[in-house]
């Protein structure tokens, strides 16, 4: 594979979390490392959120105003960032983290997030079969 500055780099996976992916070469070259070390992407949880690190952020998101993830509906108590960007596109929230940064709430410990882009899971319950529902913290 002989990549040079300004190549693009399509990224294909049989891991939905990847696929379909497209990053410029010069714009990240942690993208590149990561494609060639095939380094394990990892994951972060605090409470009922998910945090997995992606390769890239997808097209078509919508830049957020707020550090908030999710508000709890019973305390009104947030899960928040304490730096970085937040996108979405449709119910799909993800991160993009120029620096380290910290995932907090009043009621879980504090998550340590290194620079990175992350996809944002809600989790979900199953009450019965066929319907799911979204655990409220």
């Amino acid at each position: 594979m002989n990549l040079k500055v300004g190549d693009k780099v399509k990224i294909l996976s049989h891991n939905n979390n990847l696929s379909g992916y497209s990053v410029s070469f010069s714009s990240s070259l942690l993208v590149l490392k990561k494609l060639l070390n095939k380094q394990k992407m990892n994951q972060y949880r605090q409470g009922d959120l998910l945090l997995t690190q992606i390769i890239a952020l997808p097209k078509g998101l919508k830049k957020l105003s707020t550090l908030i993830l999710l508000r709890g509906e019973a305390t009104g108590h947030s899960h928040r960032l304490t730096s970085g960007s937040v996108f979405k596109r449709g119910d799909n929230l993800y991160l993009a983290l120029e620096g380290d940064s910290q995932l907090v709430h009043e009621e879980h410990n504090t998550v340590d997030l290194p620079s990175g882009f992350y996809a944002v899971t809600r989790q979900r319950e199953y009450t019965s079969e066929n319907m799911t529902r979204l655990v409220v913290d």
